[in-house]
């Protein structure tokens, strides 16, 4: 959870990736593959940390046949609800229209101490 009044310093490198995730336009935005060699990390986490992660925290409770049928919304809340079920802790940032969820690991890389 944020509180109020607390200031996070983030690395520009953080900013960067982050803004190259979040792109809209599925052709301009960032790839996996351009994700993990991104600066951030490969300068911040170990190649050894980045397998030991391959792991889905969490199991797909849906037929994925099943989803083709559901509209965006139906989508949304489905993943919202399987990644919110996973056995770790989980935050939640809202802007807009749009939810992200990041794990308390993730969030803690992104702290510049």
């Amino acid at each position: 959870m944020f509180h109020v009044g607390v200031q996070l310093q983030v690395s520009e490198e953080v900013i960067d990736l982050i803004s190259k995730l979040i792109v809209v336009d599925v052709d301009d935005r960032i790839d996996v593959h351009g994700a993990l060699n991104h600066t951030y990390i490969t300068q911040s986490i170990s190649p050894d940390e980045l397998r030991a992660q391959k792991a889905c925290p969490f199991k797909v409770k849906m037929d994925m046949a099943a989803v083709e049928t559901l509209t965006h919304q139906e989508l949304a809340e489905a993943l919202n609800r399987d990644v919110r079920s996973a056995d770790c802790s989980l935050y939640s940032v809202h802007s807009g229209g749009s939810s992200f969820v990041f794990t308390a690991d993730f969030l803690s890389h992104l702290v510049v101490p």
